[in-house]
């Protein structure tokens, strides 16, 4: 006996009050071919990237994903960004070159950045070169910036300068840990 599919715009209600449960919404992909698409692209409109070493299985896993099947690198909206620390070593390097080279350079329509807890002297060039070119892209406008560390004022004002189709900034515990003129000591 053949089922008859349910109509896209009751399927688009449903997988949106699933939103914020990805095991749920990998089991709807499941159901039927109509339901395919909408639930993948509800998987991967928000991706979280940790700068922890121990990450580099899912960021390599990500890459596979987005090789395989490159629509899903462009339902991304959200890219969050947290714990890109300064904790430094060859491990550390290579996660960093993966996300900019494998991930962040595939992502085509991200509208936020969130960057949660990153110490920016210490990403590796690499990461910061995809991270600023991410800024320029068109679809880029909202930044969130929690927790973060630049040199100076004038490396987080630089970095934003790529930003140029941005709506709306919001910054939450920043430190510039140097000023751009020396300092002078009093007697």
């Amino acid at each position: 006996m053949a089922v008859e599919s349910l109509p896209n715009e009751l399927i688009d209600c449903i997988l949106d009050n699933l939103s914020s449960d990805k095991i749920a919404l990998s089991n709807c992909s499941l159901v039927e071919k109509a339901w395919v698409l909408p639930s993948q692209r509800r998987i991967f409109e928000k991706l979280g990237l940790n700068g922890h070493a121990g990450s580099l299985v899912k960021t390599e896993r990500l890459i596979a994903i987005f090789d395989e099947k490159p629509h899903l690198a462009s339902s991304v909206r959200l890219l969050n960004l947290w714990s890109f620390n300064n904790v430094e070593g060859p491990e550390k390097e290579m996660l960093h070159a993966r996300i900019a080279e494998g991930v962040i350079q595939r992502l085509s329509k991200v509208e936020t950045i969130e960057l949660d807890y990153v110490y920016w002297p210490t990403l590796y060039p690499l990461l910061r070169t995809a991270l600023s070119d991410a800024f320029q892209a068109h679809s880029l406008t909202r930044i969130a910036i929690t927790g973060c560390s630049f040199h100076t004022f004038a490396d987080l004002a630089s970095l934003l300068s790529h930003a140029t189709y941005l709506k709306a900034l919001t910054i939450r515990l920043l430190n510039c840990g140097r000023r751009n003129e020396p300092t002078k000591m009093l007697s």
